[in-house]
């Protein structure tokens, strides 16, 4: 390795061999940068990853590096993959020039010469002839110097900065005393073990809880503190050594303030009756003795005094906490990486030759991301490369992850952590934006540059400020739209996103049409890219309206999986279900599951009237003390309802939580409603959210409240709640946060909520009055944070009176909004070319209103400045709708609101006269379904009947509906009919088919169509009923316990039936079968995924049981079968199902082979054993297929949509 250059090939010659652009004159800078210590700051948008590939390539081909001696370190596996994918794509690029030059060099400079004029269109003849003689010649010298195109595609080492810290520890940690053999958690297990040590905790904690704080937020608060004092690399014993010190000087403080309160309160009286008396004498020596006395503090001061002890108390405690806590991971053998990269840290500094052997090992850094870096992370990073060829690649103004461990400082600490001589390090920047177009970069350069001046004011180094952000060459200064308006309510809000949206849907619509055309023409490369959306949110609060009104449109829209999720309404109902049975207190819940069973607005009130009556509360009125006026059809809900909590509440103490979820499902009916189409309850959904439930339960003693209480706390934080990589639909609008949003980009980009309150938000935070808040004099980045102390102080001459933490509002205002500037500077640099933001007045049916934020104010020009510390006026008028550059065009009827209103907040008035809103469908048990338990319901249906046959031939008017139906049922009827009808399509019909409902479209069925179209529930079976009791006692045998659900009972069995089930169970005990096979798995549940993109299929599938034979391990998948053997003419209706199940497990088990896996058929009712098992291999020998492939299924399917396309086009649906 050659730390200077000898240069074979410059940057340019290299651009051209990999397919990159043309370098700029600042990223040739930072290729060809010596192999030294070396900082780039990198502006939004400005392409570091394709800039440091560059230099990757640069220095491998002139430097005389393996590509294996490369390391490059990111945060995510995401970030992980997409950066090993550039690096790997250019030195592929690389390698097969080289392949082409050595081929035939003639062949190679006439394409060289080509790709000049063509993709780089120079006209110069003699600078094309000259660059390509220079060219051959560095590509001659490579070849001298040994290197071949097998060394290019070596490949880069990539790595996330936990993975590398994990790493270490694996291969040096013994050096140590370190065991192996640690299980690294997931953060669901950590609060798990929190939660279990705060159980079992005997000391007092000196905590006084919150208002509308939980046990949840106390547990999350513990472990942020936990994982704060591994970022800062925290001694405990030095921690509660402060907080002692600091408790003792603040109760020192308030005892002094008590004992002055009682010193002047006897002289303020005597000067009271002084004055009183006209004695002024007495009166002016009374008060000069006031004077010589010490000034009280303020109320507030003192408020804040009796705060700080308190936490400071609370800190001696949770140290203790803390300490038991780290003792049971390493009881457990489990570590989070917040452990492992403290371990690595205090590792490297026992063990010295690891830094050397990683040094010889990787001959160039690469470290991305670099701002977001923790305490310990650069702690490790400059044990392991300091003085090395480390290049760290940030941006200070996309620094947004202070609030997870990220270090205040990393990037003006980098020479000081990475190199002997500091001021000697090379500190580049990459200011130009190749992703904004003009307008956009004005209004995110009016954000840079006051951060830039406010870190300027705070004495930092000017090499580590970000500068404006440059228009890309050729741009023209005219391109990309910034659009703003604000609104009286966020309904307005949401309505004006959506139309700001309509356009990107026109636009997509266009260039759908542009890029079928395109292919048509038979055109090759890359067809026309689509045009992509997004909504950027603050907090996922401001999701809900807008969410609302991209459905009423029909807008496509797609949320993170884990965010879908939670929002699901089954989802939601099945929390609500499991919350009322841990807490009965949760009244949110309650009225959920009370909606979902259609009680009328009247009932509601009766039972209110009841609990105010008894004194009971609400839900023990519901579950026992039912008001006689309360309608006959609501107490036969009522009492639907109280039987499923009940049968919830039966098994809380023994089921796993996700055991109590899918019961939960099962009695509310979901699992039926989920089949349905265009049914708001989405299986995937579910899907999704059991396995939060899954990972949640990986430590093994997991309970329902813990779950709850975790995934509340998870969701109010912001905090991910598991780790699923979903495939993102460019077709449809991204809503996400804007913390999820960084490193990503979209044409169209709307960022609503700009109100003070939200964005920017209001938590400023000290550490001496927070809980859960690590002292900042204990923090490795505490230089660059504001410095708090307990320093009572008076602030003015003429102020006679010290205040304590009211001192430090503006330092602390400043810093948090600084930090917020960086979050809104990040949502603004999303945007290629349309920008829209937006603010509303009143959110949601709050009274008060929220004022403009500095962030929406930046839309007003120069006059608006972000860290201004005056507060908007009351009644404030933002600017003259006439003289407001940014309103909109394509509004149309919705009214910006530039004056602070007067009024209400109309959403209040909307909500009081809401009606209680009604589920499309309820299953109800057969027998509750009766013309004398609900008489009311059938007049309402023959109402709504007649008035429907009427309105297909003459729409209504509101006014003659009304009058022909009295009351509410005329204005749901109303709503009804003019709700939007989304048409169904082939893909819609078969949206969800399960595997075993396959083999019906082999047979081209059109019952199975009409049933997916209008699902009925089938009528009971009893040999079904049998099969279901069967299952269940064999998944008990297998060790899964099983759930008491009435359809499933015995005790509905004739003596027939039950002698059968007796005769199922001794074949099953009896089994040769099962001999030498271990049990893997019992009623998994999944889906397996047949095709790409919007062209796939997704079948969702239960395999019964799943085996492995102990001698050869071959996995062995199993579905129980009730009926008989079948012949051999049969077995084509059998080929499915096992097919599918295989293609499922080699999907999610890519390290097997076909061969490592057997399906078959175990048939309960045959006594003989040749008949008892038929396998998939039978199968396929009998139809003479050599194998059931993944293509065959897709073709089935595929057959399928177009009979469901025709099938539909018959029936005009």
């Amino acid at each position: 390795m050659r730390k200077t250059s000898i240069e074979i090939l410059n940057p340019e010659h290299l651009a051209l061999l990999t397919k990159a652009f043309p370098p700029t004159e600042e990223q040739e800078q930072v290729i060809k940068a010596p192999l030294e210590p070396l900082l780039v700051v990198a502006g939004a948008g400005s392409g570091k990853t394709e800039t440091i590939a560059n230099r990757l390539v640069y220095w491998v081909v002139n430097g005389a590096i393996s590509p294996q001696s490369v390391l490059g370190l990111t945060f995510t596996k995401k970030a992980t993959a997409e950066m090993g994918q550039r690096f790997a794509l250019r030195l592929d690029n690389l390698a097969q020039n080289l392949e082409k030059f050595v081929a035939s060099p003639s062949r190679f400079e006439v394409e060289m010469c080509r790709q000049l004029k063509g993709d780089w269109q120079w006209r110069d003849d003699s600078k094309i002839h000259g660059f390509i003689r220079s060219l051959t010649a560095g590509l001659h010298a490579l070849q001298e110097s040994g290197m071949t195109s097998r060394i290019l595609r070596s490949g880069v080492e990539v790595s996330t900065y936990d993975a590398l810290a994990s790493k270490v520890l694996t291969e040096f940690g013994v050096l140590a005393g370190r065991d192996s053999g640690y299980q690294t958690i997931t953060d669901g297990t950590r609060f798990q073990i929190m939660s279990q040590i705060l159980e079992t905790w005997v000391s007092n904690l000196s905590y006084r809880e919150e208002e509308g704080a939980s046990v949840g937020n106390f547990i999350e608060g513990l472990l942020h503190l936990a994982g704060d004092v591994n970022a800062h690399v925290v001694d405990l014993n030095t921690m509660k050594k402060l907080y002692a010190d600091f408790l003792a000087t603040a109760q020192r403080e308030l005892l002094a303030s008590q004992k002055l309160d009682e010193a002047l309160e006897p002289l303020k009286a005597a000067k009271k009756a002084a004055k009183a008396a006209n004695d002024k004498q007495r009166e002016k020596a009374l008060g000069a003795e006031i004077t010589n006395l010490d000034l009280p503090l303020t109320s507030q001061a003192k408020k804040d005094l009796e705060r700080t002890v308190e936490v400071m108390r609370f800190g001696v405690d949770a140290v203790e906490v803390i300490r038991a806590f780290n003792t049971r991971k390493a009881q457990l053998r489990f570590a989070d990486f917040s452990d492992q990269t403290r371990e690595v840290v205090e590792l490297l500094k026992k063990v010295a030759n690891i830094s050397q052997s990683y040094q010889q090992r990787y001959q160039l850094v690469l470290l991305d991301e670099f701002q977001d870096t923790s305490v310990a992370q650069l702690k490790y990073l400059s044990a392991l490369f300091r003085n090395h060829a480390v290049t760290a690649v940030g941006d200070p103004n996309q620094a947004i992850y202070a609030w997870r461990g990220a270090s205040a400082a990393s990037i003006e600490e980098f020479p000081k952590y990475f190199s002997d001589n500091p001021s000697k390090v090379a500190s580049l920047t990459l200011r130009t934006s190749w992703r904004n177009d003009a307008a956009i970069l004005n209004v995110a350069n009016c954000i840079a540059s006051e951060i830039a001046e406010q870190n300027r004011t705070e004495g930092k180094n000017e090499n580590f400020i970000m500068p404006d952000l440059s228009l890309r060459p050729g741009a023209s200064p005219d391109l990309g739209r910034v659009y703003g308006a604000p609104f009286l309510t966020d309904t307005d809000e949401a309505r004006a996103v959506a139309n700001f949206l309509e356009n990107w849907r026109k636009d997509l619509e266009q260039a759908v049409e542009k890029t079928a055309a395109w292919q048509a023409a038979g055109r090759v490369g890359q067809p026309p890219s689509l045009p992509t959306a997004a909504v950027l949110c603050r907090k996922k609060s401001i999701m809900l309206p807008i969410l609302r009104e991209l459905s009423r449109r029909g807008i496509p829209f797609q949320l993170q999986a884990r965010e879908s999720a939670l929002l699901d309404p089954g989802v939601v109902l099945v929390r609500a279900a499991l919350n009322v049975v841990v807490n009965p207190q949760n009244s949110g819940s309650l009225l959920l599951l009370l909606n979902r069973f259609r009680l009328s607005r009247e009932d509601l009130e009766a039972i209110s009237k009841a609990a105010g009556r008894t004194g009971l509360p609400f839900q023990e009125v519901m579950k026992s003390q039912i008001s006689a006026s309360v309608s006959q059809p609501g107490r036969e809900r009522l009492a639907i309802l109280r039987e499923i909590i009940a049968k919830l509440e039966k098994h809380v103490s023994y089921a796993t939580p996700l055991q109590m979820a899918k019961l939960a499902a099962k009695l509310l009916g979901l699992d039926i409603e989920q089949r349905i189409p265009g049914t708001p309850y989405q299986e995937e959904a579910f899907t999704i959210f059991l396995s939060i439930i899954e990972d949640f339960e990986r430590s093994g003693q997991a309970t329902l409240r813990a779950f709850l209480e975790w995934l509340d706390v998870a969701e109010s934080e912001e905090k991910e709640v598991g780790q699923f990589q979903e495939a993102v639909d460019t077709k449809k609008v991204q809503v996400i946060t804007v913390h999820a949003a960084k490193g990503l980009e979209w044409d169209y980009v709307a960022v609503p909520g700009l109100s003070e309150g939200n964005f920017p938000d209001n938590r400023t935070e000290i550490w001496l009055k927070n809980y859960f808040v690590l002292p900042y004099p204990l923090r490795g980045d505490r230089d660059s944070l504001p410095q708090y102390e307990i320093n009572l102080r008076q602030l003015g001459e003429k102020d006679r009176s010290r205040k304590f933490l009211e001192q430090y509002d503006g330092v602390r205002t400043l810093h948090h909004l600084k930090e917020e500037a960086n979050l809104a500077y990040v949502a603004f640099t999303r945007a290629k070319s349309h920008l829209f933001l937006s603010m509303s007045w009143f959110k949601g049916c709050n009274v008060n209103t929220a004022k403009p934020g500095a962030f929406f104010r930046v839309l007003l020009g120069e006059d608006a400045k972000l860290f201004c510390m005056e507060k908007p006026n009351k009644g404030m008028t933002l600017v003259n709708s006439q003289e407001f550059m940014h309103l909109p065009d394509w509004l149309g009827d919705i009214n910006p609101c530039f004056t602070e209103p007067e009024e209400a907040n109309p959403n209040v008035q909307e909500f009081e006269a809401g009606l209680w809103q009604a589920p499309s469908w309820l299953d109800l048990p057969p027998e509750s379904i009766r013309p004398e338990t609900f008489p009311w319901d059938v007049a309402g249906l023959q109402r709504s009947y007649q008035m429907v046959t009427v309105a297909a031939e003459n729409p209504p008017d509101s006014q003659a509906l009304e009058s022909a139906i009295p009351g509410s049922l005329s204005w749901r009827v109303w709503k009804l009919y003019n709700a939007p009808r989304p048409r169904l399509d082939s893909s819609t019909l078969l949206r969800q088919i399960a595997a075993t409902s396959v083999v019906k479209l082999d047979e081209s069925n059109d019952d199975f169509m009409l049933q997916k179209l209008r699902p009925l529930p089938l009528p009971p079976s009893p040999a079904a009923r049998l099969g279901i009791i069967m299952h269940a006692w064999i998944a008990q045998q297998l060790g899964q316990p099983t759930l008491d659900i009435p359809d499933g009972s015995e005790a509905t069995l004739d003596a027939d039936s039950r002698l059968k089930l007796d005769c199922y169970r001794q074949t099953w005990e009896n089994l040769q079968f099962l001999k030498g096979k271990a049990v893997m798995d019992i009623e998994h549940s999944g889906s397996l995924v047949v095709g790409e993109g919007t062209e796939g299929f997704e079948v969702p599938l239960r395999i019964d049981a799943v085996f492995q034979e102990r001698s050869c391990g071959t996995t062995w998948i199993v579905d129980w079968k009730t009926a008989s053997h079948p012949n051999p003419p049969q077995y084509e209706r059998y080929l499915h199902q096992l097919g599918i199940y295989r293609l499922y497990w080699l999907q999610t088990h890519p390290e097997l082979d076909s061969q490592d896996i057997q399906c078959a058929y175990v048939y309960l009712k045959e006594g003989e054993t040749e008949h008892q098992v038929l396998t998939l291999e039978s199968i396929l020998e009998h139809l003479k297929m050599p194998d059931y492939t993944p293509e065959y299924l897709y073709k089935l399917l595929k057959r399928g949509e177009t009979e469901a396309t025709e099938f539909l086009s018959q029936k005009n649906l």
